[in-house]
């Protein structure tokens, strides 16, 4: 979800993915949006400052409408479906949701020197809004959207 800028994903990546793609094969995209819902106060703050960088790069942090259109739109590929699933965060939801915490916490202290700029806050302010995130997950029962897109390239 943060590789690619939309430019990238719709004149490179989908093309790509088709052209290797044999005749009645299948394609299979999972990606998320980044937004968690609820949102605490210190997430949204993190949150906002994050996709605020991304968008500085042109990287949409909600590329999956983006997707679905691109591939529906596809000259070459058919049977395009879309499932929409709820990804829980947090201890709350098991291990599942504390793997997930964990995985986006990585990826926010990986993204420390450009988020902590942003928010003008120092490396142990920083952290301290990280691990504020995360009891917001928990106490708010958070989750976020994730896509799974399926389409079938034509025999041709």
């Amino acid at each position: 979800m943060t590789a690619f800028t939309e430019e990238e994903w719709c004149n490179k990546v989908i093309k790509e993915l088709t052209r290797v793609l044999k005749p009645n094969g299948w394609l299979e995209i999972m990606e998320g949006d980044l937004v968690f819902n609820p949102e605490g106060p210190t997430g949204k703050i993190l949150m906002d400052a994050f996709r605020s960088v991304l968008l500085s790069k042109s990287i949409n942090p909600q590329i999956c409408q983006k997707l679905r259109t691109w591939l529906s739109e596809s000259t070459q590929l058919l049977n395009l479906s879309c499932e929409e699933r709820s990804g829980p965060i947090g201890k709350w939801a098991g291990r599942v949701g504390e793997l997930a915490c964990q995985d986006f916490c990585d990826t926010l202290y990986a993204l420390r020197g450009v988020l902590a700029g942003t928010l003008e806050k120092n490396s142990e302010e920083y952290g301290e809004m990280v691990m504020e995130f995360v009891k917001e997950c928990n106490e708010n029962k958070s989750s976020f959207r994730h896509f799974r897109f399926f389409c079938q390239k034509l025999n041709i």
